[in-house]
């Protein structure tokens, strides 16, 4: 008996079982690999999307550039409780927080309160925002009383005080609400 299997453009004849089954698979891998690549309306390559994986301890999808003394600054802060005029990881406040994060990340030593954050931060418009930008927030204040570091896609790291050191997002309806401005300390280059 002669058996006749074809997958894609292989053809087995008269092969016992076990090659069989070993030439099918190796059959169906090469007809995945011979697929042609899809093409743009222009007839050039399309581009391959990207797709972006959860940080296990952030909690948020990880940006392709990502610094990474900055990942893993923030992967050894979070969750440390909030603790006003707290620098440690016993307890830290917000401005504590990049009191602490910015020499580290970006060899930078920032002014310690937020109101003196944001005397020493450049304006940056909220569409201008980039990874390291510090965010403000005037939360039953006319001057900003709270800060967190700029991460992307709208996500910001801070030191919230019913719930410590974690990752938000200004697209939440109480951080949009409360928003004041972005700034950038002098000394952090922008990205080109």
């Amino acid at each position: 008996m002669t058996l006749l299997v074809r997958v894609g453009t292989c053809s087995i004849a008269g092969m016992n079982r076990t090659w069989m089954v070993a030439t099918v698979a190796l059959c169906v891998l090469a007809s995945c690999a011979s697929r042609r690549q899809s093409t743009a309306p222009n007839g050039s390559p399309s581009a391959i999307s990207t797709v972006q994986v959860a940080d296990s301890v952030l909690g948020i999808p990880l940006r392709p550039g990502a610094n990474p003394v900055l990942l893993q600054a923030m992967r050894q802060w979070k969750g440390v409780p909030y603790k006003l005029g707290g620098n440690s990881r016993s307890g830290v406040d917000c401005s504590g927080l990049i009191a602490a994060i910015y020499p580290q990340v970006y060899a930078v030593q920032p002014a310690r309160t937020t109101a003196q954050l944001f005397a020493q931060a450049l304006p940056v418009a909220r569409q201008q925002l980039q990874e390291g930008d510090l965010v403000f927030f005037s939360i039953g204040t006319p001057k900003p009383g709270h800060a967190g570091i700029y991460l992307w896609d709208d996500y910001f790291f801070h030191a919230s005080t019913s719930r410590g050191v974690m990752v938000s997002r200004l697209t939440e309806t109480y951080w949009s609400r409360y928003f004041t401005g972005g700034g950038r300390l002098p000394a952090v280059k922008s990205k080109p």
